[in-house]
């Protein structure tokens, strides 16, 4: 008997993975934002061959068979992400700039704030473009503030939560804070959403062949970053408690 309920479990083991599979591989085919809201467990039990029964009882949840789907399929795309590389580049640029930032010259620290803008979101387009995970994943957060909670995966992390303590810091460092009430979270909410959203329209749209999509230091401007920087300057304000805050005027010089 327990030889039998060995094999049972091996069999449903082998119907789930087959049924992710074809979840992810159908997530796939929805284009350059495909996000958990744009695949259902029926079209992944049609491509896998599971039957249905079989499927219901695998995905069998307080949530319903849908939503416990697409959270198990959202399990397994965080699973494959990398911990933000963007803050490793971050920290890699300020521990070379230690003397601009101690030298107290606030249009210097406002040019290499400009460079880690540019630099940081060339790099971000090239992790978006070679990384099928982060673009699904960064849409699922997208499509799940707009969805009923019932239909939709709740066991995430916000990807904007994630730069909370980075734009913390970088604040500190070069002596600027959000405007009135809004906070960091915030802030971060609303650029990673929309330097995403434009990354990956830069990624599908021919019309931006020219800009890059690598992390060079020597390559140009992207539109993600310009975005960047005005969303920095329209959002954020001198820190008056920073010693020497970076001179916010100069942002607007894109050389």
């Amino acid at each position: 008997m327990a030889g039998t309920r060995g094999k049972e479990k091996f069999k449903r083991e082998q119907a789930r993975i087959a049924l992710l599979d074809a979840g992810w591989a159908t997530l796939m085919e929805r284009g350059i934002a495909p996000g958990l809201d744009r695949v259902t467990l029926k079209e992944a039990i049609d491509r896998s061959g599971v039957p249905r029964t079989t499927a219901y009882r695998i995905f069998d949840g307080p949530e319903g068979a849908l939503a416990e789907f697409r959270s198990a399929l959202l399990e397994r795309i965080q699973g494959g992400l990398e911990a933000e590389p963007s803050f490793d580049l971050v920290a890699e640029l300020l521990a070379e700039s230690g003397e601009i930032l101690a030298s107290g010259d606030a249009t210097a620290k406002a040019d290499l704030f400009r460079e880690m803008i540019r630099i940081g979101f060339n790099h971000r387009l090239e992790m978006l473009s070679e990384a099928p995970s982060w673009r699904a994943y960064v849409s699922t957060l997208a499509a799940m503030r707009f969805s009923d909670a019932d239909a939709a995966p709740t066991d995430t992390v916000d990807v904007g939560s994630r730069f909370v303590p980075l734009f913390e810091a970088m604040g500190e460092i070069f002596g600027f804070r959000p405007k009135a009430d809004l906070t960091w979270g915030d802030f971060a909410s609303i650029l990673t959403a929309v330097l995403d959203g434009a990354a990956l329209r830069m990624l599908e749209d021919p019309s931006f062949d020219s800009f890059s999509f690598t992390g060079d230091p020597d390559r140009p401007w992207n539109g993600a970053s310009v975005l960047a920087l005005s969303l920095f300057l329209v959002w954020c304000e001198p820190d008056p408690a920073a010693e020497v805050p970076a001179d916010l005027q100069s942002w607007t010089a894109f050389p």
